[in-house]
């Protein structure tokens, strides 16, 4: 087995740095990705990590987990789904819940996407691939002191 760097843990095969791991410990999480394995490998991560998520295949499915108590901390939104795409259904949590923190999950940020990051202090976004670290100090950002 390969050293870790002084102040590295192992979970997995995943390296996450102690300090993300306790900025965002312990949220409730909304996870919406359409593509099946991603979501289901991406809940099981943020749940080693201590994270309670509810996983859902789409907007329509988000929107109405949103409306089953508890309301998430967080929710974890890809851009590029079909039927009703992230930004989409982000504009309809908007309306429902203004200051809900969205981090968008993207593999390309495209300039109607960055506009709405740009132009909402609620939602922030992050591209694919991504690290779970990288996730962690999204959240951690997010959530802020």
């Amino acid at each position: 087995m390969q050293d870790l760097p002084q102040g590295e843990s192992l979970t997995g095969h995943l390296r996450v740095q102690p300090e993300a791991h306790r900025l965002s410990a312990g949220l409730t999480l909304l996870l919406v990705d359409d593509d099946d394995l991603l979501r289901k490998a991406m809940a099981h991560m943020l749940q080693l990590l201590g994270h309670s998520v509810r996983a859902e295949d789409g907007g329509r499915a988000a929107l109405a987990a949103l409306e089953r108590p508890p309301l998430p901390e967080l929710v974890m939104l890809d851009v590029n789904m079909p039927d009703m795409n992230g930004l989409e259904t982000l504009s309809e949590m908007r309306r429902r819940h203004p200051r809900l923190p969205v981090l968008l999950a993207t593999g390309y940020l495209e300039p109607e996407a960055e506009a709405v990051v740009e132009a909402d202090p609620y939602t922030w976004c992050i591209t694919k691939p991504f690290m779970l670290d990288e996730v962690q100090r999204a959240f951690g950002q997010m959530l802020g002191p």
